[in-house]
């Protein structure tokens, strides 16, 4: 669909990958607080909002075959809910989502031209205005995707894509059969899977949301990466897809506080307690003591939080 874009295209983003031995491992591995693996030294996510994806593991509703102009409903390549198919099955529930056409209903015709099967969903950002505007907004993105072993060409790349954009409504959301409005940012992340049908794999991506923000697109997709099929509905030899998470989070300032271009450094430690002890700062160029964007201050969780992220850890 023409819709897929694999690589980032605007905004700051950062993605990866984890494996999930099956249903035990992806309990090993929870998603709390918007705080992926990545988020080392920088900015992480902190106080997460509620789940705003809908049917994110795809146990109600169907998907539709079209690129849709609603929050909160899957469609754009349409894309089957199944049970447990093909000696795979579901990491989460009693259904999963099999990826399996590369175009909407309205452009399936003649041979397929298409490389990725894509199933996405609108989401307002409307409970997330007051962080998303103060410009401290961060959404992260994963599923989890599963495959059949297959044989040589068999394809084994799936995608997780977000983005953003500005509009007041979705009015004129749909440009075309398989077209949308431009982003006003977007990035994607790729995995590449393992040939075992017992093992779920999750792909995730982050975007620093701009200011604007009123909802984003978040897509799952399976990517024709080695046969390039050409008969809708036999792309793909068994691919699927299952619980998409979704977490608009506050991001916690650069550890940098200092200004200096040095990081990580202890001195930003020292700037950052003297600073919030009512000291000066060596630089002259320090931030805000407000560390995590939570807009209390002076308050002890700005010291927490800064050592958590300046050890590796999330943004407590």
């Amino acid at each position: 669909m023409a819709l897929v874009e694999d690589s980032t295209v605007f905004g700051r983003a950062k993605g990866t990958h984890r494996g999930l031995d099956g249903r035990r491992a992806a309990k090993l591995i929870p998603w709390r607080r918007g705080v992926p693996a990545f988020c080392l030294l920088t900015v992480c996510a902190g106080a997460a909002h509620a789940q705003p994806l809908s049917n994110a593991g795809f146990e109600s509703g169907s998907v539709l075959c079209e690129v849709v102009e609603q929050f909160g409903v899957w469609g754009f390549d349409g894309g089957a809910v199944v049970g447990p198919a093909q000696g795979i099955s579901p990491l989460e529930g009693a259904l999963m989502l099999r990826l399996q056409e590369t175009a909407p209903c309205c452009g399936r015709s003649g041979a397929a031209a298409g490389t990725g099967a894509d199933c996405a969903q609108v989401v307002s950002l409307a409970q997330s205005q007051a962080s998303i505007q103060a410009g401290h907004a961060r959404a992260d993105f994963s599923a989890a995707f599963n495959r059949v072993a297959g044989n040589a060409q068999t394809d084994t790349q799936f995608s997780v894509i977000i983005r953003a954009f500005d509009r007041p409504n979705l009015a004129g959301f749909r440009t075309g059969c398989n077209s949308a409005a431009a982003p006003i940012a977007s990035a994607s992340a790729s995995l590449i899977t393992d040939a075992d049908p017992a093992t779920w794999e999750r792909a995730q991506v982050s975007l620093e949301l701009p200011a604007t923000t009123t909802f984003v697109l978040v897509y799952v997709s399976a990517v024709e990466n080695v046969t390039n099929g050409v008969v809708y509905g036999s792309e793909f030899d068994g691919h699927f897809a299952d619980d998409a998470r979704l977490v608009i989070g506050v991001v916690c300032d650069s550890i940098d506080f200092n200004g200096d271009g040095l990081f990580p450094d202890t001195a930003d430690i020292d700037d950052f307690l003297s600073v919030f002890s009512g000291g000066p700062c060596s630089t002259g160029n320090c931030g805000d003591i407000d560390f995590n964007n939570d807009g209390l201050f002076p308050d002890t969780g700005d010291i927490d939080s800064l050592l958590s992220v300046f050890s590796g850890g999330g943004c407590a």
